[in-house]
């Protein structure tokens, strides 16, 4: 067996089989050619010829001849044969290279007619594999292959199959690499993103929040219109109670620098169960906890009731509730007071339930 070396480009599992020479008759040259070229389909390979014209030329016989060949025609492996025809069998001279090792591999082997296909299988398999022949030289050819050969061709094959192994794990691990420092960039960009988009909508929210309308903003002076219903019950029964309602009118001043205080005055026309007009003066404290122009707080106000039913007398009045306000534009103000509780002292007295509903415009 003999070893050489080429520097070529091949693409993998293409076998490149050369016309069989020798001198038998060419219709057999042509039957042993066709059975190696099953045998190769057979092992998983790609069988091909010579590229252009290199079929009908000369046969390749040196290194640098097969690596031509292997080049152009991007193949793996490339097979040369030669047959010397004897009674019942043939002599087969085989050259394979094997591009991805720069290898060249020499065999002479005999092949009985009544054994062709299991002898070129077992022949062709152990040349056309990545590891080559290696201790199948001895077997196939049945020779004796010198010792100290042997152990430097044995040398040779762990020396390349170690490279090779280190050559894919530097690759794999430049690979690993490659991918973790992507994945790491890709990781520190999704997360710088996250904390731009964190920030950016954060400074939105702060600054929705300190360009928030802040209850009288909008115009220090309100006028109200509006209406309530509620129930009033009088103490000791004396009076037994029903239902009433109020139509309502007011006007507030607001005093910037108090954080919605605003003070009120206005009227209370009553009807229903009891009959009355109502002179108030309040406040409003209505605070801004929320971006959208809704206030809540309480409301305080007492005055005098003038009953023109029942008892037909003066009393005081004094009312408490809870009150929110919404503003859907500016200088206009939809407000609610749910519940107002208040008690009149007209007559026996009574105690009030209820709720209200006004419609502002603030102005300056």
């Amino acid at each position: 067996m003999t070893l050489l070396a080429w520097s070529s480009v091949a693409r993998a599992d293409r076998v490149v089989l050369y016309p069989v020479g020798g001198r038998a008759d060419e219709d057999r040259l042509e039957e042993i050619e066709d059975r190696m070229g099953d045998v190769i389909r057979a092992l998983g390979h790609e069988v091909i010829t010579p590229p252009g014209g290199l079929r009908d030329g000369t046969r390749p016989s040196t290194a640098a001849e097969l690596g031509g060949i292997a080049t152009a025609s991007g193949a793996t492996y490339v097979l040369v044969a030669e047959v010397e025809p004897l009674r019942g069998q043939y002599r087969l001279h085989l050259v394979v290279g094997y591009q991805p090792t720069q290898r060249v591999e020499e065999l002479v082997v005999t092949v009985l007619a009544s054994e062709e296909e299991a002898r070129l299988r077992d022949v062709l398999g152990a040349m056309l594999r990545p590891e080559g022949l290696g201790e199948d030289a001895v077997r196939l050819t049945g020779g004796i292959v010198d010792p100290e050969a042997e152990a430097a061709e044995r040398r040779r094959r762990e020396e390349e199959a170690r490279a090779a192994a280190e050559a894919e794990d530097a690759e794999r691990r430049a690979r690993e690499e490659e991918e973790a420092r992507r994945a790491e960039e890709e990781r520190q960009r999704a997360a710088d993103e996250a904390a731009r988009a964190e920030e950016e909508r954060a400074a939105r929210e702060r600054e929705a929040w300190d360009a928030r309308l802040y209850y009288g903003r909008d115009g220090e002076w309100l006028v109200m219109v509006g209406g309530g219903g509620g129930y009033l019950a009088a103490f000791g029964g004396e009076r037994g109670g029903g239902g009433v309602g109020t139509i309502q009118a007011r006007l507030g001043r607001f005093f910037a620098g108090t954080d919605g205080l605003e003070l009120r005055g206005g009227l209370d026309a009553v009807l229903g169960s009891v009959g009355a007009l109502n002179i108030v003066l309040g406040a409003s404290w209505q605070f801004s906890p929320f971006v959208e122009p809704i206030r809540i707080g309480p409301l305080l106000e007492i005055g005098a009731s003038f009953t023109f039913t029942g008892a037909q007398d003066a009393g005081f009045l004094a009312r408490v509730g809870a009150v929110a306000s919404w503003a859907p534009m500016r200088q206009l103000q939809i407000e609610v007071t749910l519940p107002e509780l208040g008690v009149i002292t007209n007559g026996p007295g009574a105690f009030v339930v209820g709720a209200s509903l006004r419609v502002g415009y603030r102005f300056d």
